[in-house]
């Protein structure tokens, strides 16, 4: 087994602990809030990455869907509350925790929007293509 190294990363590695909480708006948005870690930095040629703080109270992004975007997500950490609404549905609410997840075929028109209507901070993962 390699002994461990302690010289500075490879460019494929990350420690997220390292990277700094920012405002995903450049500019704020009424209603609308959280935090992101992004990994600018990774190349990666294909998949958008970041990593999302979302605390008490915060919705993290007006109820939408994507034509040409595929997205994932993973709740790391609390309760996420999506709102979902499928074509020609009904707007409708879900729990995850951590450990379970949502995908978005691109195309679909599943609309979705993620809310925190706990008391504690939700943490998740956030991949899409590029």
């Amino acid at each position: 087994m390699a002994a461990l190294s302690s010289s500075p990363l490879p460019s494929n590695m990350v420690r997220w602990s390292s990277q700094p909480w920012v405002s995903p708006y450049q500019h704020p948005v009424q209603g609308y809030g959280g935090t992101v870690k992004e990994l600018e930095a990774l190349p990666l040629v294909a998949i958008g990455c970041h990593l999302e703080r979302l605390e008490p109270g915060v919705a993290s992004c007006p109820l939408h869907s994507h034509m040409a975007e595929e997205e994932q997500f993973f709740v790391l950490s609390g309760t996420l509350t999506v709102r979902a609404l499928e074509p020609g549905g009904a707007p409708r609410m879900f729990h995850l925790h951590a450990g379970e997840g949502v995908i978005y075929p691109a195309g679909t028109g599943l609309a979705h929007q993620f809310l925190n209507l706990s008391q504690a901070d939700v943490q998740l993962m956030a991949m899409s293509d590029k």
